[in-house]
């Protein structure tokens, strides 16, 4: 790569449409529109008819979709990306969004044409075929980054990798302006203390640990406490059964999924944010509670620690452990001071160290190193 030529990445897409808030599509999407701030020239071969936003440095590609598995965007991808390099459009380096949807098939076109590859991996899922195909490819990537120093230690420790792995913490893409919630949501909610947990329905999330949080919480004699559940997944018609079952049905809103325009209100609303996930890549939902000054009350797993410092921005607690989540919780309710004082130092923590434009600066310190070889 010459001194003068613009650095051009090559990162095909299954989705990033502006409207999701999966974690994976989230970070792919800010950090792409980073990269495309600091001069990076970004082609994305996407699907034909998936949403994106028209960013001034993308390069939107159109592919086939696939017909039956997310796993036939390996061939789809290395034909696009191998017809872009054989008609002669430089490309310094491919960046690849999953170790099994995508990985493999780029990381074939990538080792043809003897293009430096990178691999951004998220978490681990307890899902065989997927793991049995990242043994095989994660080895085989010049770079590989992760959401957190959690995410590192277990790829190295799973796979044995001895490859170059570099912690790149996601930042937080919402327009974080805290200030009170809507007319509409405060007329919805009154005056009542509001719990809020935001995340997809899905086991790992723990919410059925929650919802006996919750009850705990009630029990303590707290009838104007309610618990905001905004998300939708597999789980969400199991959850609202549980809350029925547990006398918790007029204390606990199931939202269902909501806007990227419309989250920043039950943000806005919360007294209290609770996170008691079982396992996170980085833990994007409570880093955005954060930015809108709010506390966290989150588990003290996975990498929930590296985002929330305990006693500082909020806690940390058990996440098997429903006394200490209730204490934690009850603590803050009842300090409305403390809630302010933590909500600021997490507004601080997230300038600090969760900023996409910061991340993209680091990422391409590293493609340029890789260009260069």
């Amino acid at each position: 790569m010459r001194s003068d030529e613009t650095l051009t990445v090559c990162s095909p897409e299954i989705g990033i449409d502006p409207e999701s808030n999966l974690g994976g599509a989230v970070y792919d999407r800010e950090i792409l529109k980073a990269l495309a701030g600091l001069g990076v020239h970004v082609i994305l071969p996407l699907p034909r008819g998936e949403r994106h936003d028209e960013v001034a440095g993308w390069e939107i590609v159109p592919t086939p979709c696939h017909r039956w598995k997310y796993y036939e965007y390996n061939l789809i991808f290395r034909r696009a990306v191998g017809r872009l390099i054989t008609e002669g459009r430089p490309i310094h380096v491919v960046r690849a969004h999953s170790a099994s949807s995508t990985g493999p098939g780029l990381l074939g076109v990538a080792h043809r044409h003897s293009l430096p590859c990178h691999l951004h991996y998220h978490h681990r899922e307890p899902l065989t075929i997927r793991n049995l195909i990242e043994r095989w490819t994660l080895h085989r990537y010049d770079l590989i980054t992760t959401d957190s120093d959690y995410s590192r230690r277990d790829l190295i420790q799973r796979y044995g990798l001895r490859n170059r792995i570099v912690v790149n913490y996601p930042g937080v893409g919402l327009a974080c302006v805290p200030g009170p919630a809507s007319r509409d949501l405060r007329a919805r909610f009154g005056r009542k203390q509001v719990l809020l947990f935001v995340g997809v329905l899905v086991p790992r999330k723990n919410i059925s640990f929650l919802l006996r949080v919750f009850r705990r919480l009630r029990a303590q004699g707290r009838p104007d406490l309610v618990l905001v559940i905004v998300g939708s997944g597999p789980l969400e018609r199991t959850l609202r059964h549980e809350a029925m079952e547990l006398g918790l049905a007029g204390a606990v809103q199931f939202v269902g999924r909501v806007s990227e325009q419309e989250k920043p209100d039950y943000y806005r609303l919360c007294d209290v944010f609770v996170f008691p996930s079982l396992l996170e890549g980085f833990g994007m939902a409570a880093a955005e509670a954060m930015a809108f000054g709010k506390p966290v009350v989150g588990a003290n797993s996975s990498s929930i620690p590296e985002v929330v410092e305990d006693g500082k921005v909020g806690y940390l607690a058990d996440p098997s452990n429903e006394r200490d989540f209730v204490e934690k919780i009850a603590h803050l309710l009842d300090s409305p001071e403390l809630r302010i004082d933590m909500g600021r130092a997490g507004q601080r923590r997230v300038a600090e160290r969760f900023d996409f434009t910061r991340t993209a600066r680091d990422l391409l310190e590293e493609y340029r190193q890789l260009a260069v070889v």
